[in-house]
């Protein structure tokens, strides 16, 4: 019966990923995209050059109201406790018959930093690998009269992740890519046009 599940779910996968892709060519010469999949452990590194000004960037991607433009691959956002430098949200992600939902502790260091780290999690298909710890953040270094934003994302699995599975992993990260560079370039426009 389990193997039934498996397949039926692979299968699933398969159409999803072939109906909802997000190519790397959406996205600007001026961001890059690195996945590294070691099994039970996954990385992501996204760069975006930005010409706005590191203090701006820091405000507008700590912003709970932001983080909600820019997550659209996430179902559910909700905000469970907030204080001046860090807040928890709750984050729901569906995707087919699979639903996960976790706590996430997002804070704002002096040194202007952004850490994201994962506090609970669960979801419904046991049988699929399920993220037990992830890490996250965002940086943001002047790089003349441009920003380098890069947020990085660790995380660690219950089991070996599968190349299909790993496949899903990248088409969210890619969604997530993308919608981030949007709200970059958008906030970019309104800054330009008010000048």
């Amino acid at each position: 019966m389990l193997a039934h599940l498996r397949a039926i779910a692979v299968a699933l996968l398969l159409i999803g990923l072939a109906t909802r892709s997000v190519p790397a060519a959406d996205l600007a010469d001026s961001t890059t995209l690195a996945f590294t999949n070691e099994r039970v452990r996954c990385t992501f590194d996204l760069r975006v050059l930005s010409s706005l000004p590191v203090d701006t960037l820091q405000a507008l991607v700590f912003d709970y109201d932001n983080l909600c433009e820019f997550s659209k691959e996430v179902s559910v956002i909700r905000k469970l406790e907030a204080h001046a430098d860090r807040y928890i949200v709750e984050f729901t992600i569906r995707y087919l018959f699979n639903e996960m939902v976790s706590t996430w502790l997002r804070q704002r260091h002096a040194d202007g930093r952004i850490t994201i780290d994962m506090l609970t999690t669960r979801q419904t298909l046991s049988f699929l690998p399920y993220v037990t710890s992830m890490h996250a953040g965002f940086t943001f270094v002047p790089r003349g009269e441009f920003t380098e934003i890069r947020f990085f994302q660790r995380m660690s699995l219950s089991s070996p992740i599968e190349w299909i599975h790993f496949q899903v992993v990248k088409r969210k990260l890619r969604g997530f890519a993308r919608d981030f560079e949007r709200f970059v370039r958008g906030h970019e426009e309104v800054v330009s046009a008010a000048q």
